[in-house]
């Protein structure tokens, strides 16, 4: 523990699961007893966080909120930002733009542009043409493929392209997703048939929410049927289809 104006560091190491985890309870009570309650975890040692942890930060947040304190994060690695980022205990667009040392406040300020159609937000980011939306939308025909897989299929616009742009109107963060950022026993909650049907991945489970990897968040029967199985509300990202795939094997 160190101190720094008016915050107290708190420097955890190795990775944040299971067993390691009430340890941190017990760091952030300490320094409420002591009447430290504006704490920044530094997580530059820090090589993993799974539910249990993410619980914990959550918990502890609220007990220093409580106490009008707060609590903020320094130095996580990639991995463990974007573990932070899917479960909205950081913003995404703000992380995007700090600058190293950066100290991130807790909490996710999504801004999302839901007014506008994915069409003209492609068109705006430069993805696609006018014509090629003008192109996209006179091919389409009641019950065809929706827009955006139309344009993968026939323009340059690539998946990845795509989930910037879905991420951008919806709010939802975009990842990429690889090792680390599920755990297989909370992508076992869904049978592997089922979740490679729904191209789905479930990847962690904090109190009662399921953070969940879609290519599509606009899947309302598919969303309703995960929501009916697990009991939980969902938390979404976006990620590739591929990569959804790859990772339901590895899990």
């Amino acid at each position: 523990r160190s101190q720094a104006g008016t915050a107290t560091y708190l420097t955890p190491s190795g990775p944040l699961t299971g067993d390691t985890v009430p340890a941190l309870g017990e760091a952030v009570d300490a320094c409420i007893a002591a009447g430290k309650t504006t704490l920044v975890l530094d997580l530059h040692r820090v090589t993993l966080l799974g539910s249990a942890a993410l619980e914990a930060l959550i918990a502890a947040h609220g007990r220093l909120t409580a106490r009008g304190g707060k609590l903020q994060f320094a130095e996580p690695s990639t991995l463990v930002r974007d573990i932070l980022i899917a479960n909205r205990i950081i913003d995404a667009a703000a992380a995007a733009q700090h600058a190293p040392h950066t100290v991130h406040p807790f909490g996710a300020r999504p801004v999302f542009e839901q007014r506008k159609k994915l069409g003209d937000i492609l068109v705006e980011m430069g993805l696609i043409t006018e014509e090629q939306l003008a192109k996209a939308l006179g091919a389409q025909a009641p019950g065809s493929r929706r827009l955006g897989d139309w344009l993968v299929a026939n323009t340059r616009l690539t998946e990845a392209d795509l989930l910037k742009a879905l991420s951008r109107q919806t709010g939802i963060p975009c990842i990429s997703l690889r090792p680390g950022l599920y755990e297989a026993a909370v992508a076992a909650l869904l049978p592997k048939e089922l979740a490679r049907r729904l191209r789905v991945l479930p990847m962690f489970k904090v109190r009662d929410a399921l953070t969940l990897a879609t290519s599509d968040p606009h899947a309302m029967p598919v969303l309703d049927e995960i929501e009916d199985r697990t009991g939980c509300k969902l938390r979404l990202v976006l990620a590739s289809v591929e990569e959804i795939t790859k990772s339901q094997f590895d899990a």
